[in-house]
């Protein structure tokens, strides 16, 4: 967050008020592809299937971690703009640039943190 500078700012009323304009930018990943793995996406959960045995399962379940594999596009990255304007209760604009780079998903590993063994790859047959 940086802070580029104030301004005077009024509302149609002609109330006044000083304004500190900030700047925010975030980065992150963008993910392509991701409906060719046979995986549900339910907004904000991702579930997918696997089979293992239940006693190993258990053992297993605090050393799991999952991964996901896949590779940059050759697309650079886009951009996205968002603003909060100024109120007179709330003198403070902020604009916000989001850079993402675009990650195409090739899978989804499962992984025993361990031994470093992948026990499941969650792919689909056009990665």
């Amino acid at each position: 967050v940086t802070q580029v500078g104030t301004f005077k700012g009024q509302n149609v009323f002609g109330a006044k008020a000083d304004v500190i304009n900030y700047q925010v930018i975030s980065y992150g990943l963008s993910f392509e592809r991701y409906q060719s793995l046979p995986i549900k996406i339910k907004d904000p959960v991702y579930t997918g299937s696997f089979s293992i045995q239940t006693a190993k399962a258990i053992a297993l379940k605090p050393h799991l971690k999952a991964f996901a594999v896949g590779r940059l596009s050759n697309t650079n990255y886009t951009i996205a703009f968002s603003e909060q304007k100024a109120t007179i209760h709330l003198p403070i604009q902020i604009t916000t640039l989001h850079y993402r780079l675009h990650f195409i998903l090739q899978g989804i590993w499962i992984v025993d943190i361990r031994t470093g063994e992948v026990l499941v790859r969650i792919t689909s047959q056009s990665t």
